[in-house]
């Protein structure tokens, strides 16, 4: 009797843990969504908003003092602001916000294969869940001049790989939770998928 309802209760947690997966891929594709549709627009506050980079700085401020917050934050968007502005193509995607290339207002895209999971090699995972979300990004150019460069040239189509973080990871330490507004869904890193980019 005990191993039936030991059987029962590991069905059960094995479920929920199924429907919290899925529930969270549902919430991390509509925030890649936005975040694309974003880059698209050009609308730098929602890019700001979904950052994991800019939102982690948010988290310091909110550390400090109380007094100097508000000037703080102001601050910190305009630095990035700038920054996102002053950006130039990189090819290997490693700098800050060479994302914005990947996709040019006449470019089509298509968000799949939202995969949530935890990630277990980190130092925070003893202390809170770290979920991050990977998802594939399929996007077609229209034209070789609004067309991004990688390193094997002007793309024709790609599918890249996205990942997000888990906002409430970035707000770990800040003892009023409450009074930062972080979303839940932060983005991290993007490069093309291997075999999956063809060129002009």
């Amino acid at each position: 009797m005990k191993l039936i309802k030991s059987k029962k209760l590991l069905l059960l947690m094995a479920a929920l843990i199924f429907v919290s997966a899925c529930s969270g891929a549902s919430g991390a594709k509509k925030e890649v969504e936005r975040y694309v549709v974003a880059l698209k627009r050009g609308d730098f506050a929602t890019l700001y908003e979904l950052n994991a980079t800019t939102q982690k700085k948010v988290a310091l401020i909110y550390r400090g003092a109380e007094s100097t917050r508000e000037e703080a934050l102001k601050a910190n968007f305009e630095e990035y602001k700038t920054m996102f502005a002053d950006t130039e193509p990189d090819s290997r995607l490693f700098s800050l916000w060479s994302e914005k290339f990947l996709f040019p207002s006449d470019s089509t895209h298509t968000v799949t294969d939202v995969v949530v999971e935890e990630q277990k090699d980190q130092g925070t995972t003893r202390f809170k869940e770290r979920m991050v979300a990977t998802a594939e990004i399929k996007v077609e150019y229209k034209s070789k001049e609004s067309a991004p460069e990688l390193v094997g040239g002007q793309v024709k189509s790609a599918v890249y790989i996205a990942s997000f973080i888990n906002g409430y990871d970035v707000v770990k330490g800040i003892k009023r939770k409450d009074e930062i507004k972080i979303n839940e869904w932060l983005f991290k890193s993007i490069y093309p998928k291997r075999g999956a980019v063809a060129y002009w």
